[in-house]
């Protein structure tokens, strides 16, 4: 699933995505939030899906709970950070082809 939102939307963009991995059953697994802005010119990526198990006040289902895995900020000289440390964007395999580990 892959949303596209403004700068001001940041938040909405987030609550749909964390519904749409609790909601969904499984069928969605990786979200891609993408935020772009004008000023200063920049582009900011989230991957979000189901990662562990919360505790009893967690929004938690059989599949986790919902997790930011990997954050980029780009800035307009192209420089890329992350605060959550890879800078390298990585899709799971068996998210793309939808395939069940077991």
């Amino acid at each position: 699933m892959i949303e596209i939102g403004y700068a001001g939307g940041g938040d909405f963009l987030r609550h749909d995505a964390q519904w749409w991995l609790i909601n969904l059953a499984g069928r969605t697994r990786f979200v891609i939030l993408v935020f772009i802005t004008k000023n200063p010119l920049a582009l900011a990526i989230e991957c979000w899906s189901m990662t562990g198990h919360g505790g009893p006040e967690s929004r938690q289902t059989s599949f986790g709970v919902p997790t930011c895995v990997n954050n980029f900020n780009i800035d307009s000289s192209g420089d890329v950070k992350s605060p959550l440390g890879s800078t390298e964007l990585r899709i799971p395999y068996t998210y793309i082809f939808d395939q069940h580990q077991g």
